[in-house]
This record gives structure tokens, sequence and C-alpha cells, in this order.
């Protein structure tokens, strides 16, 4: 019997593990969208990942921006995130809203909308040096929910190689397919609920 308890105990500690590994799955909830549209490359492929995650405090969205291989494969020195921005859902005020933990040389810009090229106006734009792009971009909204901020992004990314492009914009926000549990992870919850059967008929009273 000890040793049955020991096996799910271990058991259970593994599927935790495994779980805490996967986006959306343990830990606060969380959302991606895929920025698919630029104004130097083709439009269709999935340039950057933006994932929006709700902090462990109340009204506070954690927020990252990783480029995909697709500007990897094309990135120069110097190669990073050089600005972002993001709005709101209609009816959201702005008032109160903070941004903190930007990286150092990064700052918000002015109260006014900021101009993402094509991609239109937004309400908040962050910005860096050329100095001071990112890969990824991480920082933190204070005064919002997930649900307030409105699913579509613009950014500038630079620093590529010779590929003929020194920078471009991309925008977009289309949804990223949540990852579906790996099959060896249901082999593993249906063992451990295997267990978990014969242990309690072992101890159920006669």
């Amino acid at each position: 019997m000890a040793m049955i308890r020991a096996t799910i105990r271990t058991g259970c500690e593994c599927l935790l593990l495994a779980l805490s590994a996967l986006p959306g799955i343990a830990g606060a909830a969380s959302v991606s969208y895929y920025l698919n549209q630029s104004n130097e490359l083709a439009n269709g492929t999935d340039y950057l990942e933006v994932t929006l995650a709700d902090a462990t405090t109340s009204n506070t969205v954690d927020v990252r921006v990783d480029p995909l291989t697709p500007l990897s494969n094309i990135a120069g020195t110097r190669f990073g995130i050089q600005k972002f921005a993001f709005d709101l859902e209609p009816g959201v005020s702005a008032t109160g809203v903070k941004i903190s933990s930007l990286p150092d040389s990064w700052w918000v810009t002015g109260i006014w909308k900021i101009k993402m090229r094509r991609f239109g106006h937004f309400e908040f734009g962050l910005r860096g040096t050329g100095d001071s792009r990112q890969d990824p971009l991480s920082f933190t909204v204070n005064g919002l929910k997930l649900s307030d901020i409105r699913p579509y992004f613009a950014a500038q990314v630079a620093g590529f190689d010779s590929s003929g492009i020194r920078s471009a914009y991309f925008g977009g926000g289309v949804p990223v397919a949540p990852v579906p549990l790996p099959a060896a992870l249901w082999l593993m919850i249906g063992g451990l609920a295997t267990l978990v059967g014969i242990a309690r008929r072992r101890t159920a009273p006669a």
C-alpha cells in the first residue's frame, strides 16, 4: 500500500511539472496572437507572437512579444523590436493605466495616439532606442484586465541582414490555437486514475 501511495504521489508530481510547461494549462490564464501583416514583407506569414497573461496581481496583465523564425532567419546585428503598440476595447478607459517593467532605454510615448504606419493609430505606444531593441520584448500593464486589451497589435522590428530592408512594421491579431495535451500525458493521466482506483478498493472496508 505504501508503495502504491508513493507511486501515485510521484506520478502527480510529474503530471504537475508537465502541465506547468504547457501555455494556458497551469498558472495564470493567457492568450496569444500572431502578427502576420507587414509593410515590407509578404502578408500571411506569422512574424511575431504576442502573449497576454493575467498576472497574480489584480488588474495586471503581463505582455510578451516574440519575433518568430521568419524574422530570426533574416536577423542581422542589433536585431529586435524597436516599437510596439496596442489599443483598448471600445468603452474601456485608459485613465489610471500604467506601463511598468519596461526594458532599459524604453519609454511610453505621449498621451496622443501613436501611428504605426498603415496599421493605424493606437492608444499606447512603447519604443526603445536603436541600441535597446528587444528580442523578446516584455512589460506589464497595470490597471487593466486581459479582456480590456483589444486583440490587434503593431510592432516595428529593425536590424535585419542584407535582405534589402532595414526595418519593417508588422500588425495583426490572429488567435494562436491552443496547444493540445500530448498523447503521453493522457496515458499518464489514465494510469494515475487506475492507480487511484486500485488504492481505493484496497482501503475500502470489507
